[in-house]
């Protein structure tokens, strides 16, 4: 009698039980993916100006317009659209690599609307 009861009403309790973990773990992945963004988008503007030797001008990279999870368009100060080069990026947790076909471009990310330029891209570029 003891061995039926239990084995009718065991796989009931593992059961609920089972659910009830995996309602947790779904409900944790949620919330992990809800935290962390995996690109960038919108433009970001330098906002900088540098003294030369003639006069003041701005940052070698005018903008830069960051076009889905990996592509963005770097715009500089001359050239119009000549001046525009095609580039993709990697995101890591506080950092941007912009490969392009001349070198990499390194930028810290200050928060979701500030990059600070390192190096050739020095500058602080606010997005639009």
């Amino acid at each position: 009698m003891w061995g039926r009861w239990a084995k009718d009403i065991v796989p009931e309790v593992y059961k609920g039980e089972r659910m009830k973990t995996i309602a947790i773990l779904m409900f944790c992945l949620f919330i992990l993916s809800c935290g962390q963004s995996n690109s960038l988008s919108g433009t970001f503007v330098n906002t900088e100006t540098f003294r030369g030797l003639a006069n003041d001008f701005g940052g070698v990279f005018e903008n830069i317009e960051f076009r889905g999870p990996n592509s963005c368009i770097i715009t500089m100060p001359f050239g119009g659209s000549l001046g525009q080069v095609a580039a993709g990026y990697v995101l890591s947790s506080d950092t941007v690599r912009i490969t392009t076909p001349q070198g990499d471009l390194m930028f810290t990310i200050k928060d979701q609307n500030t990059l600070i330029g390192i190096g050739v891209a020095k500058g602080t570029y606010v997005k639009k």
